[in-house]
C-alpha cells in the first residue's frame, strides 16, 4: 500500500493524498511560469494593437475588457511568484522577475503581497487574516445580500467607483505597502523612472492610459471583487464540519474562465490545502482530491460565479447549513435562528453598536474569535426580509469556581483565557454577551439552544449582568450598599428584583445571584459593578434520557418542554 500525505484543514478534518502523487504535483516548473508570464504580455500587446488598428468604439471596449482579464491573469501569476514557484533556491531572483513583470506594473510588490498572503493562509477568515479583516470593514462584503445589490456592486466596480480607495489601500495603507525593504523600494523607484521615461520618449501616454490604466481601474476591479467573494464568502464556518480550509472551489465554465478565473484561480480550496502545487496542475490536484471521501463530502464546490455562487451569497448561510437541522425559521416573526458564521460579523457589528456604548461593544476581531473558538455556542436570530441581526448570544464553557474570586468580564469572556473547564469536565456555560433588538428574537435563541443544550449535557448558564438602576439609587441614598440594592425586591412583586436588568434576566430563568464584582466592566449606570447570575437548564438532570432521543425530535419537543419546566 502506498503511503499518504496528510493535511489538516481549518475545519479540523484530514484530507488524504498519495505521497507520490503529491511529490509529482509539487515538482518545480519554472519554465512553465515564465512561458505563461510571457504569453500574458503578448496577449495584452496584441489586444492593444487590435484596438488601435480597428479604431472602433465597440472593438476598443471589448479589447479593454479582455486586457483587464489578462491583467488579472498576471496578478494570478504574481501570486505564483509569491509562493517561490520560479525558484525556491534563489528567492531574490524569484522576486525580481515577479516584481518586474507581474507586480510593479500594478504598483505593488511580491514581498508585500507575500507578507499579507502568508497570514491569510495561516489564519484564513479569522481575526488574524489581514485580507478577511480588511474586507469586513467594507459594506460591499456584507453578506448575504440580494442578487440585485450584488450585481449592482459588480457594476460599480466596472465603472471605477471604488478604484481610488482600492488603489490607495493596496499601494499606501495596507500591510502590502508598509515597511518594505530598502532594496525593494529602490527597485520599484528605478522601475517606475525607466518606464515613465520610456513612455515619454516614445510618446505612448495615450496608449498606456487607454489600454493599461483604464482597464486596471474599471473591469479589473470588478474581476477582483467577484473572485474575492467567490473564494471565502458564504462558506460554512470553521468547526461546522461543512467546509475545508474555509474556502470555496468554483467549477467555472469556459466563459467564466476567460473573464474571471484565469490561470486556474477558481481551484482555491485545493490551493489552500497544497499551496506548493503550481497553478497549471491544480485541475489534476482537484481530480486526485475527489478520490478522498472527506474532500468529496466537505469541500464547498460551487457551479459558476454567476450561477450557484449567486444563490449561496444571497441566501444567508451556505445551502449545506440552511438545509440542515441547525436552522429554525419562524414565519410568524419572519426570522431565522441558527449558529453564527464568520460572514455574519458585519451585521453583528451593527447590532453591537446599536445596543452598546462604544467602549462596551465588541469589535470584529473579538466576534470572530468567539465564533471560531466555540461555533456551537454562538447563536443569532436574523430577519428574513432585511437580513438584519435581531439578536445574538455568545457563550463559552466555564468552571463555576472562577466566580468565587474577584474577576472581570473581559477575563471571563476571552476565548483564549486560561481556564480549567476542560480538565474539570464542566457542564457549565458562561454567557459572554446577549444583544437584541426584539424580545421575541431572544426567545427564539433560547428555544433554538434548549434542545441542543439537553443533548450536549449543559446543566447551567452563568452570565454577568449590569445593574443600570444602581447609580440613580445611590444618588438618592448615599448609604445604599450594592449588596442591598441587588437583593432589593419590588413592592408589588416581592419575588422580582428591583433593578430592571436583573428583573429581565429573572423572568428568563436567571434567578440565583452568585456574586457581585466591582470593576466588572465599564458601565457608568451600574458604577462598573457586575452581578453574576445563574440559570439552570430545565430538565438537564435527565441527560441520560436525552442522549437516547433523536436530536431532530428533541429539538421539536424543546418548545413545550420549556413551558412544562417553567
Amino acid at each position: 500500500m502506498s503511503t499518504v500525505s496528510q493535511v489538516r484543514s481549518s475545519a479540523d478534518q484530514e484530507v488524504m493524498l498519495d505521497r507520490d502523487v503529491l511529490r509529482a504535483l509539487t515538482r518545480p516548473a519554472p519554465w512553465r511560469l515564465l512561458l505563461q508570464t510571457a504569453l500574458e504580455w503578448v496577449a495584452i500587446f496584441l489586444l492593444a494593437w487590435c484596438a488601435t488598428a480597428m479604431a472602433h468604439p465597440l472593438v476598443g471596449l471589448l479589447c479593454i475588457l479582455l486586457i483587464a482579464t489578462r491583467q488579472h491573469a498576471l496578478l494570478a501569476l504574481m501570486h505564483e511568484y509569491s509562493h517561490h514557484q520560479l525558484s525556491r533556491r534563489r528567492p531574490a531572483f524569484n522576486d525580481l522577475v515577479g516584481d518586474l513583470f507581474t507586480a510593479f506594473p500594478f504598483f505593488i510588490t511580491v514581498f508585500g503581497f507575500r507578507r499579507n498572503h502568508q497570514a491569510h493562509h495561516r489564519f484564513t477568515s479569522s481575526a488574524d487574516d489581514p485580507n478577511w479583516m480588511s474586507s469586513l470593514q467594507k459594506q460591499r462584503y456584507n453578506f448575504p445580500m440580494s442578487r440585485a445589490r450584488y450585481l449592482w456592486e459588480v457594476a460599480k466596480h466596472c465603472v471605477g467607483f471604488y478604484t481610488v480607495a482600492e488603489l490607495k489601500s493596496y499601494t499606501v495603507d495596507s500591510g502590502m505597502a508598509l515597511s518594505l525593504p530598502r532594496s525593494v523600494r529602490i527597485a520599484r523607484a528605478v522601475y517606475l523612472l525607466v518606464v515613465v521615461t520610456a513612455i515619454s520618449l516614445l510618446g505612448g501616454w495615450r496608449e498606456v492610459l487607454l489600454y493599461w490604466l483604464l482597464p486596471m481601474s474599471t473591469f479589473l476591479m470588478a474581476i477582483l471583487y467577484v473572485r474575492d467573494v467567490g473564494e471565502h464568502f458564504g462558506v460554512p464556518a470553521p468547526g461546522s464540519g461543512m467546509s475545508i480550509a474555509n474556502s470555496r472551489t468554483v467549477m467555472a465554465g469556459w466563459l467564466e474562465r476567460l473573464l474571471v478565473s484565469q490561470n486556474q484561480v477558481h481551484f482555491h480550496t485545493e490551493h489552500h490545502l497544497f499551496p506548493g502545487v503550481p497553478f497549471f496542475r491544480l485541475p489534476r490536484l482537484h481530480a486526485e482530491l475527489m478520490k478522498d471521501a472527506q474532500y468529496r463530502v466537505r469541500a464547498v464546490l460551487t457551479r459558476g460565479y454567476f450561477g450557484e455562487l449567486l444563490n449561496e451569497i444571497s441566501s444567508g448561510p451556505a445551502p449545506s447549513v440552511r438545509a440542515g437541522k441547525d436552522v429554525v425559521i419562524c414565519w410568524r416573526t419572519r426570522t431565522e435562528t441558527r449558529y453564527l458564521q464568520p460572514y455574519d460579523v458585519p451585521r453583528l457589528m451593527q447590532l453591537e453598536h446599536a445596543k452598546w456604548e462604544p467602549d462596551q461593544a465588541a469589535d470584529a476581531g473579538e466576534l470572530l474569535k468567539r465564533i471560531h473558538a466555540f461555533p456551537t455556542l454562538c447563536i443569532g436570530t436574523f430577519c428574513l426580509d432585511s437580513g438584519k441581526a435581531m439578536a445574538s448570544l455568545f457563550m463559552r464553557p466555564v468552571a463555576p469556581a472562577i466566580f468565587s474570586a474577584p474577576t472581570r468580564w473581559d477575563v471571563a469572556a476571552d476565548p483564549e483565557a486560561l481556564q480549567p473547564w476542560e480538565e474539570a469536565g464542566t457542564r457549565s456555560l458562561f454567557g459572554i454577551s446577549l444583544s437584541s433588538r426584539r424580545a421575541e428574537a431572544v426567545d427564539a435563541i433560547f428555544g433554538f439552544f434548549y434542545g441542543r443544550a439537553l443533548k450536549a449535557g449543559w446543566q447551567e448558564i452563568f452570565l454577568g449582568s449590569p445593574i443600570p438602576g444602581f447609580a440613580k439609587a445611590r444618588d438618592k441614598d448615599r448609604q445604599l450598599s450594592v449588596w442591598r440594592y441587588v437583593h432589593a425586591r419590588r413592592l408589588r412583586h416581592l419575588d422580582e428584583p428591583l433593578d430592571p436588568q436583573l428583573r429581565y434576566y429573572f423572568r428568563k430563568g436567571f434567578r440565583q445571584i452568585v456574586s457581585i464584582h466591582p470593576d466588572y466592566f465599564p458601565h457608568p449606570a451600574s458604577l462598573d459593578y457586575g452581578v453574576i447570575l445563574r440559570g439552570r437548564v430545565p430538565l438537564a438532570h435527565l441527560h441520560w434520557l436525552w442522549l437516547r432521543v433523536p436530536e431532530t425530535l428533541l429539538n421539536r419537543m424543546a418548545g413545550w418542554m420549556m413551558r412544562l419546566a417553567a
